[in-house]
């Protein structure tokens, strides 16, 4: 390894492109080896029980065809029998008018439409009958399925549990050193960010649903997935007939005019807008150093780098700004960067330029340019004094959660295909999420981070962070969490409580909304001059919130010890011995095993 990679990326674009790639593919691939080495997992063997699996799932889907048809062809002939008796009542309704039509009725008249329905009934009971031995035959099928499957699983698990929460993140600290990520995140990282660098909290409107934190030389980060609830405006409507007496005016046939009074009908449509909640994902680079403590400035992708057209007129643009005194703007050296970050809301010039080196404006131009290796100028970035935020649209594409079930499956060849797509892309988004950083030259200046070391022991209180917390109600999901009146997504917002034996008590409080029905009677003026009131059914949203106890287990342990078998679930029987807990709501995630321990109230 050469000495390049402990002092900086100051070529973020290069850089991936001549070896980070390349170094981190062969490290995937070796890892990858060594888990199916270790595993011993008979991959002929797999592929006749996966081979077996398919062809099952076919003979269902066939079986499930064909019992449908079959509903068809039953409910077809019971509906014409249904008919046909139907068309018999009338015509004997019909002969019986008189007395002579019924005596012409022969004994054969009667038979025949007896005969009929006779063999209809025949023909409905042997297709209820097929219909039943499909059904038997599906559930049979399904039957095998689910112990196939569960074979399958069986045989592959040796391999899937060596997949971990840690896997993605530990190639990548392998591969950038620069850039350390810890297991979970945790009080200290946070109150780092919060005290020493300005941090602010992410607001009782936000749920952290995924996290990772660490350094980047030092210097700590977390990367965040946070669903936001925000308002939107609904436009509700309403409508209503009227009707009136108008006087119209006609011209008779001998020429008079005439009135009359005509009815008029008129709908009338009256709208209404009123709030409704809205809930989106936010996913966020936050990165914390001492670099330029003053300055601030945000930027937006503008598509300018690799656009001549757009170059030209935003540096022109800019010019005239900077021949402006009363803007206190200062165009910078390289003016293709100037242009194409467009950060023109910078507080502080000196600052700026200080940050902002002639490398550093260089490197940045080449990422916005670069749509081969990277994502190009898909990235947002605004700087709070010592806080950085990062956002781009390529970091919605990927699940950062290094969740190890992202990569496992019954089929050996899935497994490979699901652990090289994964890790490739994962790879690239989390590098290229972070290439701005890497551009500017001051945040490659190494910093001691003092967490590094830091146990439970140490700070003599569990780990997780609020936000980790968060995210593992998120991980665990809402509906555990929602209260019976909620009519909208929830917020979860994790508060720990105490702790005891390794076990600690957090609260979890879900808030969503519950609709109420209201109606609004606004006028409108008809065609007639008059108002007349309308009315309009809207909704209310009013505030729920709902309290629960989660208990976490700090297990510090792989999963593949704390689950020693998918079928028995022994693992989690040993950690929670001694504990009463419903075992359907417990989960394991990175490190912390979590389960619902009770309701205790819901306030509206």
């Amino acid at each position: 390894m050469s000495d390049e990679s402990l002092t900086g990326i100051y070529e973020p674009v290069k850089q991936y492109k001549n070896r980070f790639k390349g170094e981190f593919a062969q490290k995937a691939r070796d890892l990858y080896e060594k888990f199916v080495e270790t595993a011993g997992i008979d991959e002929a063997a797999n592929a006749m029980l996966v081979a077996e699996i398919h062809d099952l799932e076919k003979k269902i889907s066939r079986l499930q065809f064909f019992r449908g048809f079959l509903r068809l062809v039953r409910n077809a002939l019971a509906a014409i029998a249904v008919l046909y008796i139907a068309y018999r009542i009338l015509v004997c309704m019909e002969s019986c008018r008189t007395w002579s039509d019924v005596t012409k009725d022969t004994v054969g008249n009667i038979l025949i439409p007896i005969a009929i329905l006779i063999g209809f009934a025949a023909l409905i009971i042997l297709v209820a009958l097929g219909i039943e031995c499909l059904s038997k035959k599906i559930t049979d099928a399904e039957a095998l399925l689910k112990n196939k499957i569960r074979e399958a699983w069986d045989m592959m698990w040796p391999l899937n549990r060596q997949f971990q929460w840690e896997t993605m993140n530990n190639l990548i600290m392998e591969v950038v050193p620069v850039l350390k990520i810890d297991r979970i995140f945790n009080r200290a990282r946070f109150a780092q960010l919060y005290n020493d660098y300005g941090l602010e909290d992410f607001g009782e409107k936000c749920s952290v649903s995924c996290c990772q934190s660490g350094t980047f030389n030092g210097n700590p980060f977390i990367l965040a997935d946070v669903i936001n609830q925000d308002w939107t405006l609904i436009t509700y409507s309403g409508s209503r007939v009227i009707s009136y007496q108008k006087l119209e005016y006609y011209t008779d046939s001998n020429g008079h005019t005439r009135s009359r009074w005509v009815t008029k009908y008129e709908t009338l449509t009256a709208y209404k807008k009123e709030w409704a909640p809205a809930y989106f994902h936010d996913k966020m680079l936050i990165y914390g150093h001492d670099s330029a403590p003053d300055l601030k400035f945000s930027r937006e992708p503008m598509g300018i780098a690799g656009n001549e057209r757009k170059m030209r007129k935003t540096i022109k643009e800019l010019e005239e700004k900077n021949r402006d005194l009363e803007q206190n703007f200062t165009m910078m050296q390289n003016q293709e960067f100037d242009a194409s970050f467009y950060a023109i809301d910078r507080s502080d010039e000196r600052q700026f330029q200080v940050l902002y080196s002639i490398l550093s404006q260089q490197e940045t131009y080449n990422l916005l340019k670069d749509k081969e290796e990277g994502y190009g100028d898909d990235f947002s970035f605004e700087k709070r004094n010592k806080i950085n935020i990062l956002s781009s649209y390529h970091m919605g594409n990927i699940d950062f959660s290094s969740d190890p079930w992202l990569v496992r499956d019954y089929d050996f060849k899935k497994v490979k295909e699901k652990y090289f797509d994964y890790s490739t892309e994962y790879f690239r988004n989390f590098y290229f999420s972070f290439a701005p950083l890497f551009c500017i030259q001051a945040y490659h200046s190494p910093a001691r981070d003092y967490l590094q070391n830091i146990s439970q022991k140490e700070t003599g209180e569990p780990l997780a962070s609020h936000c980790e917390y968060e995210a593992l109600a998120n991980y665990m999901g809402e509906k555990m969490f929602k209260s019976g009146d909620a009519d909208t997504k929830c917020i979860l917002k994790a508060r720990p409580l105490e702790e005891s034996g390794g076990v600690e008590n957090v609260a979890v409080y879900a808030k969503s909304f519950s609709k109420v029905e209201r109606w609004a009677y606004i006028n409108v003026t008809a065609g007639n001059g008059s108002s007349y009131e309308v009315p309009v059914r809207y909704y209310e949203f009013v505030p729920v919130t709902k309290e629960s106890i989660v208990k976490v287990c700090y297990t510090g342990a792989p999963d593949s010890m704390v689950f020693s078998d998918i079928t028995n679930g022994e693992g989690w029987k040993k950690l929670v011995s001694g504990l009463n807990v419903n075992e359907n709501t417990l989960v394991y995630r990175r490190g912390l095993a979590a389960f619902l321990a009770s309701s205790e109230k819901t306030d509206n």
